[in-house]
């Protein structure tokens, strides 16, 4: 049977091929955060460590909450942070928290909602719903 090759993988046998799909799937998961939030929660508190930069998006069930922001900063230690909003569809905010390191989005929709975040730089956050 001839050893059959893939783009990135060269020669390597199918244990090898798996162990490194395996790891790319764990660089992968540490670079997103998808979170599906249920009916009455309002809020997404996300806690960043040390240099990131994340691409922040938030849909609702019924296309009724739509957001797209930026966030950049560090997050250790006094975290310096900075969001812009690209897109804001339904008066989505957020609020910097200097004493818990974190970045809270708020929005009007309570019928639910799934936020995602494509980090840039860094790995993904923890989370907080309320």
């Amino acid at each position: 049977m001839p050893n059959m090759t893939s783009p990135g993988t060269g020669s390597l046998n199918m244990l090898q091929r798996i162990e490194v799909l395996e790891r790319h799937k764990e660089n992968l998961d540490k670079k997103w955060l998808d979170v599906q939030a249920g009916s009455g929660k309002t809020k997404i508190g996300l806690t960043f460590a040390g240099m990131f930069t994340a691409l922040v998006t938030i849909n609702g069930v019924n296309s009724d909450a739509y957001a797209t922001f930026l966030a950049q900063g560090y997050g250790y230690g006094g975290p310096r942070m900075h969001i812009v909003a690209l897109l804001n569809g339904n008066d989505s905010n957020f609020e910097k928290d200097q004493n818990e390191e974190k970045i809270i989005f708020t929005f009007p929709n309570t019928s639910g909602w799934n936020c995602s975040v494509l980090m840039i730089q860094g790995d993904a956050p923890t989370y907080d719903l309320s």
